[in-house]
């Protein structure tokens, strides 16, 4: 039977300065593992009232590990992906639903959510690759804003549903750097807290997915979320590795820049 999973996130910094403005990158990206045995238009209004790149670590039933400085260096987490990404209009088409906005890869179809967890409104895939996608999640909620789950560490446990409950039952070996009975890790290379010229705020991350199996080198998560008219709106967009540094992260961050609530 199917057991679920529990997301621990280590203590870290608290935002003590809302006013301020910080733009620096995560230097450093925290690896934690999973248990086997366990379970619109492009908004360019922001202004970032308060950001600060919060460490954290996203944990599932195990404990935390350093990341070594080689995966840092290789996934270049000072990368602009919170800042709006140059493109040409034709990469992108608008899209705009109630209660949110977006601009979709052009090069992107529709997917089918069946299967998936309740709330999914939009589901893109791109063509070239099905793991490449992302969707928007939409739940009714009493928050009047998403700092009301809490900081930014602690939303994430309000959303593991995003990332996956690990169903998998058995034991595995330790391979591929991971040890035995841990299938997979995730990475947080940034979060921040942003508000926009309407006064929403948002919660957003970049995370890092790699498997035991090491498939596609791993896969780069981006969320941002919101809530506004009674709803919490989630935006989630995965690429894999292998073709997020053949510049498909361009489809990735474009998107995730544009998403907004309204």
């Amino acid at each position: 039977m199917a057991h679920s999973v529990r997301i621990n996130i280590s203590p870290g910094p608290t935002l003590t300065r809302p006013d301020v403005v910080s733009r620096r990158s995560a230097r450093s990206a925290t690896r934690t593992y999973c248990s086997a045995n366990k379970q619109p238009e492009a908004s360019e209004d922001y202004e970032v009232d308060r950001r600060r790149l919060l460490g954290g670590t996203l944990g599932v039933a195990l404990a935390a590990t350093t990341a070594p400085e080689a995966l840092a260096a290789a996934l270049q987490p000072g990368a602009n992906v919170f800042g709006q990404v140059k493109s040409k209009r034709t990469e992108f088409i608008p899209y705009n639903a109630q209660g949110f906005a977006l601009m979709l890869p052009s090069k992107w179809n529709p997917a089918s959510s069946k299967g998936a967890y309740p709330g999914i409104v939009l589901k893109y895939e791109d063509n070239g690759d099905q793991g490449n996608n992302l969707e928007v999640v939409k739940r009714a909620t009493s928050k009047k804003s998403i700092q009301d789950y809490g900081d930014p560490r602690k939303f994430l446990q309000e959303v593991k549903f995003i990332f996956g409950d690990n169903v998998w039952q058995g034991s595995t070996r330790s391979e591929g750097g991971f040890k035995q009975d841990q299938v997979y890790s995730t990475s947080i290379l940034n979060m921040e807290d942003s508000k926009d010229k309407r006064g929403n705020q948002y919660y957003k991350y970049e995370l890092l997915n790699r498997t035991a199996d090491g498939t596609a080198g791993g896969t780069h998560i981006l969320v941002s979320a919101a809530v506004n008219g009674g709803q919490l709106h989630i935006f989630k967009v995965q690429i894999v590795d292998k073709r997020w540094v053949r510049g498909a992260d361009r489809d990735g961050k474009g998107a995730f820049n544009s998403f907004t609530v309204v």
